[in-house]
């Protein structure tokens, strides 16, 4: 007993470092790390600004070399994309000194509207409905569809058929 508690001690202690962030090193293999400040929003008129932050991979007040801030920029763009709100996303770094920098997020809002047209037979199947082409047989109408009604990413459809 006392033999598995002093190997599962080595081993919390050998894979669960408690470094903190104070402990990041100015420099490593990566190169030197930057202090990101304060995040800038711009481009968003419906979208609220904790809609757009929760999707960045990054925050304020986070240290990362180059090569992390690299790849979180472009993690954090593609998260933006993904989210279907935005046509366009780009994030630019605005250099404070040599190891703080703010970061400017510019995003493109999409469409918000989207109509579209519903055609739909009233048959089992269409093979049924084009033996007899009945249009009364057709139901007709349409929808509108609101994306991003309130700014958090939420969805409204009228249907009228």
């Amino acid at each position: 007993m006392a033999l598995r508690c002093l190997l599962a001690s080595i081993i919390l202690f050998t894979f669960c470092n408690p470094s903190t962030a104070q402990d990041i090193p100015e420099t490593s293999k990566d190169g030197p790390y930057y202090r990101i400040g304060r995040i800038h929003i711009a481009g968003n008129n419906q979208t609220h600004d904790y809609v757009i932050t929760r999707e960045l991979t990054f925050a304020s007040g986070q240290e990362l070399s180059r090569d992390e801030l690299d790849f979180a920029k472009k993690e954090s763009v593609q998260n933006l994309i993904n989210t279907l709100i935005f046509r366009n996303a780009e994030i630019q770094e605005l250099p404070v000194d040599s190891r703080n920098m703010e970061l400017l997020v510019v995003v493109e809002e999409g469409w918000y509207w989207w109509p579209t047209i519903i055609l739909k037979h009233g048959d089992t199947n269409f093979n049924t409905w084009w033996e007899t082409k009945d249009l009364k047989r057709l139901n007709v109408g349409g929808a509108l569809h609101r994306q991003n009604l309130t700014g958090n990413n939420d969805d409204l459809t009228l249907l009228a058929q």
